[in-house]
C-alpha cells in the first residue's frame, strides 16, 4: 500500500468546499424561520374548525372558551392561536397579562413575516424567530431589535386586537381593531 498523497493544490481545492460545509449551517439559521404560521408546531392551525379547541368564528371575532385553553388559565399563559377568516389567516398570539385581563396581536413579525415565539420568561414581549426582534405584549409595538438594522431599520408595530373577557361565560372574545 502506498501512502495517500496531496499536493498544495489538492489542499486548496477542498477549501470552499470546506467552508460551505462549516459556514452554511449558521448562515441558513440566521435567516431562518417559516414565512407562515403554523409550521413551528406551538400554533394551533385553523383552531375553529376543531370543536375540541374551544375557539370559534362568530362573524368577524373569535370566541374563545376559557376553560379549554389551559395554556390561558394562569397569569403570563400565551397561546399562539390561527382561524381561518380571521387576521388574514395569519396566526396571532394570546396572553394573559393579569387577573380578568388578556392581550392578543397578530403572531407575525413586520419585518419579514418571521414566527413570534411565546413569552416564556416573564418579560412582556414576544420575539421573533428569525433575527430576535422584540414586541411589547402590552400595546404590540416594536420593542427592541438585537441586531443590526436591516433596510430602512424600522419595524412596524404589530396589530393589537380588542380582547374582552366575560367572567360570566368564560369566554374571550377577541375583535379587529382596524
Amino acid at each position: 500500500m502506498s501512502p495517500i498523497s496531496k499536493t498544495r493544490r489538492d489542499f486548496l481545492a477542498l477549501c470552499p468546499a470546506a467552508a460551505v460545509l462549516f459556514l452554511a449551517p449558521g448562515v441558513l439559521w440566521s435567516c431562518g424561520g417559516a414565512d407562515t404560521a403554523g409550521g413551528d408546531g406551538n400554533t394551533q392551525d385553523d383552531a375553529a374548525n376543531n370543536p375540541d379547541s374551544g375557539i370559534t368564528l362568530s362573524g368577524a371575532n373569535v370566541v374563545i372558551e376559557l376553560s379549554k385553553q389551559s395554556n390561558l388559565s394562569s397569569v403570563g399563559g400565551a397561546i399562539r392561536v390561527q382561524v381561518t377568516g380571521f387576521n388574514g389567516d395569519d396566526a396571532f398570539v394570546v396572553v394573559h397579562t393579569a387577573q380578568d385581563t388578556y392581550k392578543a396581536m397578530t403572531a407575525i413579525c413586520t419585518h419579514q413575516r418571521g414566527n413570534l415565539e411565546l413569552p416564556t420568561d416573564g418579560s412582556g414581549v414576544v420575539t421573533c424567530d428569525r433575527h430576535q426582534s422584540k414586541f411589547s405584549i402590552a400595546d404590540a409595538s416594536f420593542a427592541e431589535n438585537t441586531r443590526a438594522p436591516f433596510g430602512n431599520g424600522e419595524w412596524d408595530d404589530l396589530i393589537p386586537f380588542q380582547a374582552t373577557y366575560d367572567s360570566a361565560a368564560g369566554t374571550l372574545t377577541l375583535t379587529a381593531t382596524a
